[in-house]
């Protein structure tokens, strides 16, 4: 009967997470969605907007070229060495380059209200969207982070260890040394010397060894 429970409990504690892994997995692909429509749309806009902007000032050039022959027009007129008959033909000449100034001023606009509306529409569902988004980002973030701790304290005990080993060569180095020097021998073959060449394959060698036990242990919590 025991193993009947336990097997039922099982079974809705793995249906709770696999309803929390989806949750997760929805709300970071509905955000990495919206990310990426919001920078595939600030891209288009820009360079819809830069195409227009350059034809707006094409434009207000040639008006404005075109407009200095109309006031010439208009002075000459008023100085008269031109007959007033000349005036409307000069305006209606110059018509064409005011529309054409309207018509991509107006294109601008518009590309840059829709820019406005798009942004405040995306960056609005991301707001949305960021409680939850932000809340599962932290669960991944806290149980990622105990992971690495737990990963950095094995390390550190690790490196204690091989430490450790290095010092235990140092000090039977010394205690010969010390020993013979009792008897007034000296001692010419380095223990240190031989370990680390011995041990000069291994990815820590004793020279990268520079904890002692005391600073390796106090980065152990």
């Amino acid at each position: 009967m025991k193993i009947i429970i336990q097997k039922v409990k099982d079974f809705f504690i793995i249906k709770k997470q696999q309803k929390i892994s989806r949750t997760k997995q929805k709300a970071f692909d509905r955000m990495d969605a919206l990310k990426t429509l919001l920078l595939k749309t600030r891209k288009g806009y820009a360079s819809k907007i830069v195409e227009r902007d350059a034809t707006y000032s094409k434009a207000l050039i040639a008006y404005n070229s075109q407009y200095k022959e109309y006031r010439a027009v208009i002075e000459n007129i008023k100085e008269g060495t031109q007959p007033q008959a000349n005036e409307q033909p000069a305006h209606d000449k110059l018509k064409p380059y005011e529309q054409a100034v309207n018509e991509a001023d107006e294109a601008l606009t518009l590309a840059k209200d829709y820019q406005r509306i798009e942004i405040l529409d995306l960056t609005g569902q991301i707001k949305d969207l960021q409680k939850t988004y932000l809340q599962t980002q932290a669960k991944v973030i806290i149980k990622d982070a105990y992971k690495a701790e737990a990963i950095k304290q094995q390390y550190f005990k690790q490196l204690k260890t091989v430490a450790d080993s290095y010092g235990e060569v140092t000090d039977l180095d010394y205690l010969l040394q010390e020993s013979l020097k009792d008897i007034g021998q000296g001692h010419d073959k380095k223990l240190g010397e031989t370990i680390a060449s011995l041990t000069e394959k291994a990815p820590l060698s004793a020279k990268d060894i520079t904890l002692d036990a005391s600073a390796v242990l106090s980065k152990i919590r």
